[in-house]
């Protein structure tokens, strides 16, 4: 709710209460809100949202990575601010990447439209479409679209699904596999589309909790594809890249 309190003029104001959700780093977790939206939050991310939304709009701050299943609501607008980055939503799927250290913000709609401008109103504001992705160059305030395969850069958020046993049917007697889909989703999903080595760096050390130090300069402008779903251990991964 609310808190209500003097200001020197003694008129009586009001002070949002708000809630803050941190993920360390090689963590996820998932909050589902009283209207049914659901965020997931990545590594080393936060979200500061109301404890009730009051008002004529839903509005939460994010910093670091987030995918958001947004319940639509008509009369009461969703809006997510990181920075000077504001998206504006009714209802939507779509996946945010922002962390303080990266030089541009993401913006990947999977499911319905979003809008994505700037709180200073001094950036023309974007309206994007499933399968593109809004980058926003946060020195240059200059936002770029590309169309992408938006799901991949949801797939942090997917349970993994194991093949435990083939058991055969009591009905057939023909096998049929039997899949657990464990509570907890992969850590190390990552998926990379011509990012330059230094930001792949950055993920890989939110995911996995380690320090990369790259010692060729030259190399962490070099830019590499990489779709890392199967469990592959840091070690793994840098192998892989390496050889490329």
């Amino acid at each position: 709710g609310k808190l209500q309190y003097e200001n020197k003029a003694g008129e009586l104001e009001e002070e949002v209460k708000y809630n803050v959700l941190v993920v360390p780093r090689g963590g996820e977790y998932t909050l589902a809100s009283s209207d049914g939206t659901v965020v997931n939050l990545n590594s080393e991310s936060e979200l500061k949202y109301p404890v009730l939304f009051t008002g004529d709009t839903r509005t939460v701050r994010v910093s670091g990575e987030a995918y958001f299943e947004v319940t639509k609501n008509k009369k009461l607008p969703f809006s997510v601010l990181s920075g000077k980055v504001k998206i504006k939503v009714l209802g939507t799927k779509f996946n945010f990447k922002s962390y303080k250290e990266d030089e541009s913000a993401r913006v990947t709609l999977v499911e319905g439209s979003l809008n994505v401008g700037n709180i200073e109103n001094n950036v023309r504001n974007v309206l994007l479409i499933p399968n593109q992705q809004a980058v926003i160059n946060k020195k240059e305030n200059r936002v770029t679209v590309k169309n992408v395969d938006a799901k991949s850069y949801a797939m942090w958020t997917h349970p993994k699904q194991e093949i435990l046993d083939v058991i055969p049917s009591n009905v057939t007697g023909q096998p049929t596999a039997s899949i657990r889909v464990p509570s907890v989703t992969i850590r190390n999903t990552l998926f990379f589309n011509e990012e330059p080595l230094s930001q792949i760096v950055r993920d890989l050390e939110r995911a996995f909790n380690v320090k990369i130090e790259i010692k060729d300069r030259q190399l962490s402008t070099e830019r590499f594809y990489g779709d890392f779903r199967n469990d592959e251990t840091i070690t793994e991964i840098l192998d892989i890249m390496a050889a490329n």
